[in-house]
Order: C-alpha cells, then sequence, then structure tokens
C-alpha cells in the first residue's frame, strides 16, 4: 500500500533566514517545503502545480517585479490553495492585502 504523501507549503521570502525559519516550522508540522527567493520563482513552481500545494506563505516585501500582495493575489485564484501574507515591517498599505 502506497502512503499518502504530505501537504506541500510553498515559503516565498528573499530573506534566507526568515525562509528557513519558516520552511523548519512547517517541514516540523509534517508538510514538505518548496523555498522560493521571489515570487517570479513562486510563479513558476505554481505553474507546474500538480495539486500538491496546499498552501503559499509569502513576505509582502520581495525583491522582483512581483510583491507578495501580487503573487496573493494570484494564488487567491487558485480556489484549492491557501494563502498567508505577512510582513515584518510597517510600510505596506493594508488595503492591497487579500
Amino acid at each position: 500500500m502506497e502512503q499518502a504523501s504530505s501537504p506541500v507549503a510553498l515559503v516565498v521570502e528573499d530573506d534566507f533566514l526568515q525562509r528557513e525559519i519558516v520552511a523548519v516550522l512547517l517541514e516540523e508540522s509534517e508538510m514538505d517545503v518548496i523555498r522560493c527567493d521571489s515570487a517570479e520563482m513562486a510563479l513558476r513552481v505554481l505553474a507546474r502545480n500538480d495539486g500538491s500545494v496546499a498552501m503559499v506563505f509569502t513576505d509582502v516585501n520581495l525583491a522582483g517585479k512581483i510583491d507578495g500582495v501580487e503573487l496573493a493575489h494570484f494564488v487567491s485564484q487558485l480556489s484549492v490553495i491557501k494563502c498567508f501574507e505577512t510582513d515584518g515591517g510597517v510600510n505596506y498599505r493594508s488595503d492591497r492585502l487579500i
């Protein structure tokens, strides 16, 4: 009998240490984790998603052309994936969050 695979979390954070902390915490909850350092990388992963990605954990302020808010808006269109946005600072417009 095949063992069911664990749900997959996509962690999108441009700060290496913060990305690793979140990833380790999720791995301890028995999730498989894919780490991305940009929204662009996360979108490439999601484009290949076979249905295994269950959640996206993203920083609001990401390096690159797409920020975490734009990524979250894209993810919100994928009804089976939950998205969590976080930010350690205070320099964001909360009206942009979903």
